[in-house]
């Protein structure tokens, strides 16, 4: 994630800077996408797992790795593989672009304004930016997650179609609202999750960037931290959004609204029924936002060395 000048960067962007901040916008989505293909296809069967225990599709037994492989074979440890890569590597690419576009604007904006930039205004600026990262993302993409959650769970309508089919086939036998169901939840559950996420993760990066004893150390080393970064990110982010993610995913393979759904899991599980997958769910998660900012940092430094 590019890192913020903040101290001394100029308050507006001349003609010299756009061909640089375009090329650098570009950079930030491509890396984002190929980290969000790499981190994906990395940990999709503990994805498998974890929606089949979210959404209460077997027991943890039946739905172990390695129960899975002896009953179904290896290609359910995969199933749903394109649909979660052509739903999330473009997700990430837009969340680190809508990321650094925003926190720049941001910075630019109280550079104009004279305003001090202390690590506060630093900290609220990242959370913001994370929040605004994560609902773009969410609003253009959520049918393909949508078609994720059937496809692994083996839900109503589309589930062992492919991509473009199982869309048109979710649009065709129930509108619109099929393939945005459970959105509004979704929504409230990437709020905080992408805020505390991105937020926290760059002010690691940032604390870390400035306590490097030169730019070359900092460069050569940036990529290792990352991964104990996006731990601590993901576990953070995790915390706070679980519950509400839960219901959204049960929305998907269930009739009824958000609050429908959320007293039937209550009665039906007690408050043990909302955070359902959580082991999965962090098992997976940390991986897999390791190895998303690993090979975001990583494709970075490839692709535009002076932002990395």
């Amino acid at each position: 994630m590019a890192r913020s000048r903040v101290v001394d960067a100029p308050s507006s962007t001349s003609r010299d800077d756009a061909p640089s901040s375009t090329t650098n916008a570009s950079a930030r989505f491509v890396a984002g996408c190929a980290s969000g293909a790499v981190s994906r296809i990395a940990t999709q069967p503990l994805e498998v797992r974890r929606l089949r225990v979210m959404t209460g599709r077997g027991s943890n037994e039946s739905t172990s790795l390695r129960a899975i492989y002896r009953t179904e074979g290896a290609s359910a440890l995969f199933a749903g593989t394109k649909a979660s890569v052509a739903r999330h590597a473009p997700a990430k690419g837009l969340n680190f672009l809508v990321f650094g576009a925003v926190k720049e604007a941001l910075r630019r904006a109280r550079a104009a304004a004279g305003t001090s930039t202390s690590n506060a205004a630093r900290a609220s600026d990242a959370l913001i930016s994370g929040a605004v990262a994560g609902l773009s993302s969410l609003a253009l993409l959520y049918p393909l997650d949508s078609l994720l959650v059937r496809q692994a769970t083996g839900g109503p309508s589309a589930a062992t179609l492919g991509l473009g089919r199982g869309l048109r086939k979710i649009f065709r036998d129930e509108g619109a609202r099929g393939l945005y169901r459970g959105a509004l939840p979704a929504a409230i559950a990437v709020v905080p999750e992408a805020a505390i996420t991105f937020g926290s993760y760059d002010l690691m990066r940032d604390w870390y960037g400035r306590r490097a004893k030169s730019a070359a150390r900092s460069a050569a080393a940036a990529a290792a931290p990352s991964l104990a970064f996006g731990m601590i990110s993901a576990a953070c982010g995790q915390a706070v959004s679980f519950p509400l993610d839960v219901v959204s995913r049960r929305m998907v393979v269930e009739r009824g609204g958000f609050l429908a759904v959320a007293r039937a899991l209550f009665r039906d599980r007690g408050l043990r029924g909302f955070y359902a997958g959580l082991r999965a769910t962090t098992v997976k998660t940390i991986p897999m936002s390791s190895l998303s900012f690993f090979a975001y940092e990583c494709a970075m430094r490839a692709l535009a060395p002076g932002d990395a």
